[in-house]
């Protein structure tokens, strides 16, 4: 049930497909039985989400394999005991492992510090609290913070014991123990956030929570929950702290050459984005390419791999950084002269960090939300300049930004003056109480 984090090619991500399916099935047929599914079998299958295909079909498979397999991850609570009184508040647990410095941190800070206290109990469950600025200010904005352990059974335990109306999972796919965990009926409603944003196939995760902003119009066929369509953008999220300009020299980079940046995670970056990056530079001699190596060091080197063969003799123009800090990080995309959005899966926070400070992002949309987040922010600021339909016109948007210094300040500008509706809207916080509301009332 590995899979590789960066593909050669379209069709090894079809090999490696069809292999990791026909490897499941003889999983399933062999009567595999798994005591501990956390200890025995930690394998999260992360980067199916990266591969821009409808996951929905797998991902329930793998999720009734698991079911089958492990006894343990069918824990039912026995729920609320006492019946609901008027005016009661509404019980709400999060669970992540990521109420840190993270994306997930990031998108839902915002929503338990708002959340109005009067109406609604909040719950924090923590596997590490970690000593960084963000952990701090969800606990402190919590009710109740409570740590889960490593055992799998103890924490559905734990987290079944506090009586809960709403179990809200932040993200499910990230990693092994918040995948395990959806599988427990530890609450009457368990939904999902857009943490991880790809269906769980889990049975047992009532709501997938979205935005009408990121989905097609058939997109219910993407999930095996049931989908919430909110009408904004499904967090509440502060706007970033304005950084120091950024200055090329700090990169390495001069002053004559047009920076190309795209900040993603190197997984991010799907064979299909290779004709891109080769259009760009192809079109612009002064063009470079900037890319992050990743925490892994195998990744660049793959990634150089696969650069020289599909773009050849301008694949030395293709740059990587460096992990830095954050700082650091918002530094460099202020030196951009444009910035690139990742492909069929896109950035999210990066966009909304882009943003803060006005800078344009070309993006272009897949059919799964994955690939829709950055686009739902043009949508919300009333911005199609940057939206392209194809890979063509992707880098035509591209080149333009880059070598049109009027038409790349008209953009600035206009994000500038739109961004207020990316950041800090509590129309997200009413949505959030009616759905909270309506689903307590139906369960």
């Amino acid at each position: 049930m590995l899979l590789p984090a960066i593909y050669d090619s379209v069709e090894q991500i079809d090999e490696c497909r069809q292999a990791f399916e026909e490897n499941l099935d003889r999983l399933i047929e062999s009567g595999l039985e798994i005591a501990n599914p956390f200890r025995d079998s930690a394998i999260s299958v992360f980067y199916l989400a990266y591969h821009g295909r409808n996951d929905k079909d797998l991902q329930i498979k793998i999720a009734n394999f698991y079911r089958a397999a492990c006894p343990q991850l069918n824990y039912v609570s026995e729920g609320r005991i006492e019946t609901r009184a008027p005016g009661q508040k509404i019980k709400i647990g999060f669970v992540s492992n990521n109420f840190r410095n993270h994306t997930v941190g990031k998108l839902n800070q915002g929503l338990i510090a708002n959340l109005d206290k009067d109406e609604f109990e909040l719950t924090v469950f923590l596997f590490r609290k970690w000593d960084e600025k963000i952990t701090h200010f969800i606990c402190d904005h919590a009710d109740h913070v409570v740590s889960l352990t490593s055992d799998l059974r103890e924490s559905m335990e734990i987290i079944a014991k506090r009586k809960l109306d709403i179990l809200y999972y932040t993200d499910i796919g990230m990693d092994p123990f918040s995948y395990f965990l959806g599988f427990g009926r530890l609450a009457p409603v368990q939904c999902v956030a857009w943490g991880h944003p790809l269906t769980t196939g889990i049975d047992t995760i009532d709501y997938f929570i979205s935005s009408e902003l990121c989905e097609i119009e058939s997109a219910q066929n993407h999930y095996s929950e049931k989908l919430v369509k909110l009408q904004n953008l499904p967090t509440y999220y502060y706007r970033p702290d304005m950084v120091s300009p950024g200055v090329r020299s700090e990169f390495g980079f001069s002053a004559e050459s047009r920076l190309y940046v795209c900040v993603q995670s190197p997984f991010k970056l799907h064979p299909d984005m290779d004709e891109a990056f080769k259009g760009i530079l192809e079109a612009d001699s002064k063009a470079l390419v900037i890319l992050l190596s990743g925490k892994v060091a195998l990744w660049e080197s793959v990634l150089r791999a696969r650069f020289d063969r599909t773009i050849r003799q301008n694949a030395d123009r293709i740059n990587f950084l460096p992990s830095m800090s954050e700082e650091k990080f918002n530094r460099l995309l202020d030196c951009a002269d444009v910035l690139l959005d990742s492909f069929p899966f896109c950035g999210g926070n990066t966009s909304f960090e882009s943003f803060a400070i006005g800078k344009p992002v070309v993006t272009l949309p897949s059919e799964y939300l994955r690939g829709r987040v950055t686009y739902a922010m043009y949508r919300e600021m009333g911005i199609d300049d940057c939206v392209a339909a194809d890979i063509e016109e992707y880098v035509s948007i591209a080149l333009r930004l880059a070598t049109d210094p009027d038409f790349n300040l008209e953009i600035c500008n206009k994000i500038r003056e739109t961004n207020v509706e990316l950041f800090e809207r509590s129309e997200s916080i009413v949505e959030f109480s009616d759905f909270f509301r309506r689903v307590v009332a139906v369960s």
